[in-house]
């Protein structure tokens, strides 16, 4: 069984978090102390809200995940960057759209240089739930680097600049930023991809047991025509610790069998109409 409703405790330490940006929303402070300030920043886009009406998963801060900018093209977020040093960006999103992978995808560039590449956030955790990106890079006589190489054009007037780019797959959008300063394993970083991975082989792990099984309501011409038979939710699996009498015995399965018995004697039985002769047709006049 999946546990992936329980949050995961995505704590940062305050005193490190240079700047935060609530994309789409208002300031909030969480329960971790991190203050969010109003959305600023911003060359371009829409607000959306839309992601109130759900509880988010994964998280211990939802309402972080709840608001979002998002841009039919292109757009940018410029953060304020001071202190030389070590940091790490951390980007945060939430699929609260589209049910299936491969329906938005959109990349994440520092100047020159692609930082996250064709990311699909349902891919990732699926729908209704937290997912951060984590960029480390280092601020050195004013220029960002990032993996050692400068992001030509990602820091002018003060600002680093984050461009969000459009894809073939629907919008690009964001809905919180974080600046950190730190290393990549002072961050909740490994915390999440411990937890996503996890996450993933549970997922597998259910596929591999349905792949297993064997399910009785293929005898319906489709699953619509099951779930008014015998209700919601009563799908019969054979799992492997099952036995075959421990699943013809529970209730859906002997409801199933009466019915084909009684469809099977029905069959069986000729009607009057049927065994009567057939009513010689009137001669046709001529």
């Amino acid at each position: 069984m999946l546990t992936w409703l329980i949050p995961v405790a995505l704590a940062l330490d305050p005193a490190k978090v240079r700047y935060a940006v609530n994309c789409g929303g208002s300031e909030i402070t969480t329960s971790d102390d991190v203050i969010y300030f109003a959305d600023t920043g911003y060359s371009s886009g829409i607000v959306s809200d839309f992601g109130k009406s759900f509880p988010i998963k994964l998280t211990k801060f939802p309402e972080v995940y709840q608001t979002e900018r998002y841009a039919l093209s292109d757009f940018s977020y410029t953060i304020p960057l001071e202190e030389p040093g070590k940091y790490v960006l951390i980007l945060k999103f939430s699929e609260v759209w589209f049910n299936q992978a491969q329906e938005k995808l959109f990349s994440v560039r520092i100047g020159d240089v692609v930082v996250v590449e064709m990311l699909d956030i349902f891919d990732q955790v699926g729908k209704y739930a937290a997912y951060d990106e984590f960029i480390p890079f280092e601020f050195v006589d004013g220029k960002v680097l990032i993996k050692g190489k400068e992001a030509v054009g990602g820091f002018r007037s003060g600002k680093m600049k984050i461009d969000f780019l459009k894809s073939d797959y629907d919008n690009p959008k964001i809905n919180a930023i974080v600046l950190f300063k730190g290393k990549l394993e002072e961050t909740n970083y490994n915390e999440q991809k411990r937890y996503i991975e996890s996450l993933k082989r549970q997922m597998q792990e259910e596929i591999s047991k349905e792949e297993r099984g064997y399910r009785t309501d293929k005898i319906f011409e489709d699953e619509t025509d099951y779930e008014d038979f015998v209700g919601e939710d009563q799908h019969i699996i054979i799992e492997e610790d099952q036995s075959l009498w421990s699943v013809l015995s529970s209730v859906p399965a002997m409801v199933i069998i009466a019915f084909v018995l009684v469809l099977g004697v029905a069959a069986c039985i000729p009607t009057r109409a049927s065994n009567a002769p057939s009513a010689p047709s009137k001669p046709k006049r001529t």
